[in-house]
């Protein structure tokens, strides 16, 4: 679906952010069922969200340049708007890990917590700082 819709020129990133989203729900929860699966399900549907929107702000110039797609070329939206809007995805995910049990996990417990209060808000940080107008 989310190669269909990058063919098609979709003008929604909120849509193909979706459908990457779904790609890492279905990573983070595979094998794993109950509980675990839907809190798996959830994170990986956040943060596959927010690395798709901001690999999209990242890459625009260039994709731009290029010729390839990129939603945020087809409909820009502001650099404040998607900071929001990956801050907001990110409060989910958080959300999520907060129901885990990690317990006897702890290197999986930092990892995690790496990537969602370090890594991937950094990196919101050094895109949207860099950029001026709209996205």
């Amino acid at each position: 679906r989310l190669s269909q819709l990058e063919k098609e020129g979709c003008p929604s990133v909120d849509l193909v952010a979706d459908c990457f989203g779904d790609v890492l729900s279905a990573i983070f929860a595979h094998g794993l069922s109950g509980s675990d699966k839907a809190v798996a399900s959830a994170i990986g549907k956040s943060i596959g969200r927010v690395i798709y929107v901001l690999d999209a702000a990242d890459d625009m110039e260039k994709d731009k340049k290029k010729g390839n797609y990129n939603p945020l070329n087809i409909e820009p939206m502001s650099p404040e708007s998607l900071s929001l809007a990956v801050r907001l995805e990110l409060s989910r995910a958080e959300a999520a890990v907060n129901l885990m049990d990690f317990e006897g996990s702890i290197e999986l417990r930092e990892l995690i917590y790496n990537i969602l209060y370090e890594g991937l808000p950094k990196e919101a940080d050094r895109i949207f700082g860099k950029k001026k107008g709209e996205i």
